[in-house]
């Protein structure tokens, strides 16, 4: 294997062409994240209301909403 010297250096955390490319990736990552959290309260919504439906009870439509809970308490 040989070593090859870089004919530029990287460039750094401060330089124009890094902050250029931040912005749209920062709200890439925001919007996506927002678009998740409502996709994922609309699934456990939806889960809730086929339990009902299927079921015919209103008593276990508390169930998907308690199951995605990430922690117990």
């Amino acid at each position: 294997m040989t070593a090859t010297t870089p004919t530029e250096a990287a460039p750094t955390v401060d330089s124009p062409a890094i902050r250029v490319l931040q912005l749209p990736t920062f709200r890439v990552v925001v919007i996506s994240q927002i678009l998740g959290g409502a996709g994922l309260a609309a699934g456990v919504t939806v889960g809730a209301l086929f339990a009902e439906g299927m079921l015919d009870r209103d008593g276990v439509a508390g169930i998907p909403p308690r199951c995605s809970r990430s922690a117990p308490r």
